[in-house]
């Protein structure tokens, strides 16, 4: 990693992280905010990106092939291991989501064929995508919003609304590496 900071901020316990592994196929350097809600509450993460001009950010989540994903909706997903359900919500605004086909590779050299769950944002600028695991019976929303170089990061669930700022993280009283 370029850098690495971790905080916490009332129930949130966060780390941040950032990489320009890709740097030489002209791949912006990319910084992921993770998050665990204290009490049940979500797992939160946020990718970021800022490079020139137009461009798509695309994710993929490669769940282990003991868990049946649905697309129940373009921002939700269904992930089922037995017989428990845990939500997954792909963090709004995003432009295309599905299931496809993909790998997951329990070890190194090792790729089982399997189901992957694929989400796109595009736009011009710095651009953001993440998702949320709910661990309740219901999902909860999530959704990033971007203001100049302050990225927000907004869910709520059970009536309960949450807001907070991750980009940047120093808000969140961060504790640089």
């Amino acid at each position: 990693p370029v850098d690495f900071a971790t905080g916490e901020w009332g129930p949130v316990a966060w780390a941040r992280a950032s990489h320009d592994a890709y740097g030489r196929h002209g791949v912006p350097r990319v910084t992921r905010w993770i998050a665990s809600v204290a009490n049940r509450g979500p797992w939160l993460c946020v990718d970021r990106a800022a490079p020139h001009g137009s461009h798509q950010f695309t994710e993929r989540l490669h769940p282990h092939p003991n868990v049946f994903t649905e697309l129940v909706s373009p921002n939700l997903v269904r992930l089922r291991c037995g017989d428990r359900t845990l939500w997954l919500t792909l963090l709004e605004p995003l432009n295309r989501s599905r299931i496809t086909r993909g790998w997951y590779c329990p070890r190194f050299g090792s790729s089982i064929g399997n189901s992957v769950v694929e989400w796109t944002v595009a736009g011009s600028g710095p651009t953001a995508l993440g998702w949320a695991v709910w661990f309740s019976p219901t999902p909860g929303q999530a959704q990033v919003t971007q203001r100049g170089s302050e990225l927000q990061l907004n869910w709520q669930h059970e009536r309960q609304k949450h807001s907070y700022t991750v980009f940047p993280t120093s808000a969140l009283g961060e504790t640089e590496r």
